[in-house]
């Protein structure tokens, strides 16, 4: 059995995107951010319970799931 993903094997690899279980909406999650506030070990299922969604304020919490980097289209600075 595999162990979850945490944010520090996330970073540089993949990026995380946060989907409201409510309204739906779906954010691309800062990892470097996150892995400040929370470490890079706290394991990725457990930030569906600790992110919410800024634009409706749902209790329940967001699917969070892992995303290829799109290497070819990077963000700009």
């Amino acid at each position: 059995m595999h162990e979850p993903a945490t944010l520090g094997y996330v970073l540089g690899q993949f990026k995380l995107n946060a989907v409201c279980l409510d309204c739906g909406r779906c954010v691309e999650l800062d990892v470097p951010k996150l892995i400040e506030k929370y470490g890079e070990d706290i394991e990725v299922p457990r930030l569906a319970k600790i992110v919410k969604c800024s634009e409706c304020g749902s209790p329940h919490g967001c699917g969070v799931d892992l995303g290829l980097l799109d290497y070819n289209n990077p963000k700009p600075n």
